[in-house]
């Protein structure tokens, strides 16, 4: 009959095993990270996070073919990561997140057919995003933020069906935003702000029917804000400032009843704020300014400021403004 252990190694720490049989370590593990841990080949699970653990992740992890949850987020952690980790074919789990790993993203990982939350954000990680397609079918959460990744984010992406957060910001990364991430029926947070991008936004993102919050602000994107982005009626957040989007703010957003958060500031917008946005009950935060967006803010618009919007900023300031807000919190 198997067992289920669990070992504290470390007396000061917090770290734990969760083993199968009957594995004990000896000596403990102190600070380092334990370079023999390859022959502990019936560990299922691992969670080793925050405890200040230095040094390299060797290769024979590769070898712990039983494991399925391994923890090491919030450590100290350098190197690269081991092109072995995709060896794991039951792992499900890995947080490699706030760490100084460096190196590539092993291609492997992308192809492990059960891994469904991926995290190793936060990290000093360099080249492109791997571009494999439909290799990890359980992916559901994807966290590749705070890295210095380049390249294009692969279009390969749209084939995990089951993505519902992926976040890329705070890296370098380039070129256009794939049209087919609108095929992420369960997509529900999508992050892609302070990289170099540089394209539209797609109007096929209208398919992303269950997005609730949408970052793309701190790019170099152009063109109009599309009018089919007022299809998704989850939406709760919209960021996209400090771009160089053209055009007027369609009067599609007015559709969009969750909104609590709309920040387009800082582009190069321009006509009148449509009278649509009254109809936004939720909405909490406004921020049109660093445009040219002119013309009379609808009373029917400030109405909700004794509702709901708390802030509200535009180019309402000096004594021949852009535009002419009674209501506004903040004049710039």
């Amino acid at each position: 009959m198997r067992e289920y252990w669990r070992f504290l190694l470390y007396p000061r720490a917090s770290f734990s095993l969760y083993v199968v049989s009957s594995f004990v370590a000896h000596p403990p593990f102190r600070r380092k990270f334990p370079s023999t841990i390859g022959s502990c080949i019936d560990l299922r699970e691992i969670d080793m996070s925050d405890n200040h653990l230095t040094g390299t992740l060797p290769p024979d992890v590769g070898q712990l073919r039983s494991l399925s949850l391994w923890g090491m987020f919030d450590n100290q952690l350098t190197g690269s990561v081991p092109d072995e980790i995709g060896n794991l074919g039951l792992l499900e789990v890995l947080y490699l997140d706030n760490n100084k790993l460096a190196g590539t993203i092993p291609e492997g990982i992308f192809k492990l057919p059960k891994l469904y939350d991926f995290r190793i954000n936060k990290n000093a990680l360099t080249g492109t995003i791997p571009d494999v397609a439909g290799s990890t079918p359980m992916l559901e959460l994807l966290y590749l933020d705070g890295n210095e990744l380049t390249g294009f984010i692969p279009k390969s992406l749209s084939q995990h069906s089951r993505l519902a957060s992926l976040r890329l910001f705070a890296n370098k990364l380039s070129g256009p935003l794939p049209s087919a991430l609108g095929n992420l029926k369960s997509l529900d947070h999508l992050s892609l702000e302070y990289n170099l991008l540089s394209s539209t936004i797609p109007p096929e993102w209208n398919g992303l029917t269950h997005l609730a919050e949408l970052y793309v602000q701190g790019n170099q994107l152009t063109g109009v804000i599309p009018t089919q982005l007022g299809q998704l009626s989850d939406l709760k957040e919209f960021r996209a400032h400090n771009n160089n989007l053209s055009g007027p703010i369609p009067t599609e957003v007015g559709k969009l009843y969750r909104l609590e958060y709309l920040s387009v500031e800082n582009n190069r917008l321009k006509g009148t704020l449509p009278s649509q946005i009254a109809e936004l009950e939720k909405l909490s935060t406004l921020r049109i300014g660093g445009n040219v967006i002119t013309g009379l803010v609808h009373d029917e618009i400030c109405e909700l400021t004794k509702v709901s919007l708390k802030e509200f900023s535009a180019d309402c300031k000096g004594i021949r403004p852009d535009i002419i807000c009674p209501c506004c919190t903040e004049c710039i």
